[in-house]
């Protein structure tokens, strides 16, 4: 059984992705200024499925930035880091 599932709507219709504890899951949606990253991973110290959000450069437009990063399902616990 997968531990992350993601879903996308568009033009084609609807695609759906699975991601399993060890490799996370990440969807990243774009247009010509940059994009919206999404990374979800199960982090073994806390015990936890956890979350990063971040902008992120597509095709030279955008710069990196961390939004937001905690455990799925609770309050961000940063917003508005430089992405290393």
């Amino acid at each position: 059984m997968s531990q992350f599932y993601g879903s996308v709507q568009g033009k084609a219709g609807r695609a759906t992705r699975l991601g399993e504890k060890k490799g996370g899951l990440r969807t990243i949606a774009a247009s010509r200024q940059g994009a919206v990253q999404v990374d979800l991973y199960y982090n073994p110290k806390t015990d936890k499925d956890e979350y990063i959000i971040s902008l992120v450069p597509w095709y030279g437009q955008g710069k990196p930035l961390v939004i937001a990063s905690g455990s799925v399902g609770q309050p961000p616990d940063k917003t508005g880091e430089d992405k290393p």
